[in-house]
């Protein structure tokens, strides 16, 4: 087992020995290990406090008085504020190593004053990191290393499953849908007690994921420290464009039918702007067994705005090895055949279908001169 080791803040006279020095540390730590020594950097010189760290194998940090007076201190004194405009020494200087103090100033022999300070365990790493698909080969490498690196892997559970490879022997948080708040302090309480954690999100983690929640409740003062991060995976509407042909090769948008969190009428008041802007449009949540209305009512109006004629692509469990395409025209489009594993395409008055390919025309000159 690891000894525990400790921040010891100190602050002596010029001209202190090595051996003064070293007594009055024994006596303020007992059997406690000595971790370092911080003190202010006027005592970069300080002959006997080298030699002490030196002999004892202990390094030194220093700190500027300017940052010692910005530390709050158990006990300040305005006889070391006329001295080194700072209210204090050893206890700030082990606050500033990253201690919390254990065991306020203590004088030894008139000159030498000691703190005592236990490390603040460091947060960990929470990564908010897109799988894609969940297939391996869709997956980024530093996604790969991301989840690889990690103790401790948080997701729908669905999602879960669909990577075993990578998450074999780590400890694993799974959660439903809907549960995503839930799932998100879980995983932050994780990285909170040190730990490196990785939370898995379909397509990028930051289009419809969980990235957005992460940030929002780390600002918790409980969570400060925890460092946030993001790997980008493959969203569903890359995938499936890729599976179709080149549909977004110009202006696009992306639009979510899910009125879990966002009300029908701004659904609706959306399809509208989009239907008239003329802008590819890219159909993530289409329809549900409970929610079938708004995507009947975006074909309705996108088929009364752009035409009948409009071309469409669907791509069901994009970037799987069950991967389904149906492409046509919004005059026969296949509402049954959509549900939440689906990714639905609309182009705009450029897109065009030949050969079995969906794409958008760019306006390129490539006939003539």
């Amino acid at each position: 087992m690891k000894t525990k080791s400790y921040i010891v803040g100190l602050g002596c006279r010029r001209g202190t020995t090595c051996g003064e020095i070293s007594e009055a540390v024994e006596k303020a730590m007992g059997k406690k290990k000595v971790a370092i020594i911080a003190t202010c950097t006027l005592k970069s010189d300080e002959k006997g406090l080298l030699e002490y760290a030196e002999t004892k194998g202990v390094n030194l940090v220093f700190f500027t008085p300017e940052e010692l007076s910005r530390i709050d201190v158990p006990s300040p004194s305005d006889k070391v504020k006329k001295h080194i405009d700072s209210h204090s020494v050893c206890e700030a200087a082990a606050i500033s190593a990253g201690g919390i103090i254990i065991t306020p100033k203590s004088i030894y022999d008139g000159k030498i004053t000691v703190a005592i300070a236990e490390p603040v365990r460091a947060k960990g790493i929470l990564s908010a990191v897109g799988i894609g698909s969940g297939a391996i080969d869709q997956i980024t490498d530093n996604a790969k290393f991301a989840i690889l690196s990690s103790d401790t892997v948080a997701g729908y559970g669905r999602y879960l499953e669909q990577i075993p490879s990578l998450t074999k022997g780590k400890k694993k948080i799974a959660t439903g849908m809907t549960h995503e708040v839930e799932r998100c302090r879980l995983a932050l309480d994780e990285a909170a007690a040190g730990k490196n954690v990785s939370i898995v999100c379909s397509g990028d983690a930051g289009i419809y994921g969980m990235t957005g929640l992460i940030l929002e409740l780390a600002e918790q003062e409980k969570y400060k420290g925890v460092k946030i991060t993001a790997v980008p995976g493959i969203t569903a509407a890359i995938s499936a464009a890729t599976t179709l042909g080149a549909p977004l090769m110009n202006d696009f948008a992306l639009i979510s039918l899910s009125d879990l969190l966002t009300p029908k009428q701004t659904i609706i008041k959306r399809i509208k702007l989009l239907a008239e802007s003329d802008m590819v449009c890219a159909i993530y949540n289409p329809r549900s067994h409970s929610r079938k209305y708004l995507l009947a009512y975006a074909i309705k109006y996108m088929k009364k705005v752009r035409g009948e004629d409009t071309k469409f692509g669907i791509v069901k469990n994009a970037g799987r090895s069950n991967e389904l395409t149906v492409c046509g025209t919004l005059e026969h489009f296949p509402e049954e055949f959509v549900d939440m594993s689906t990714l639905v395409i609309i182009g705009n008055s450029k897109t065009v279908l030949r050969n079995g390919k969906l794409y958008t025309l760019r306006g390129y000159k490539i006939y003539g001169t």
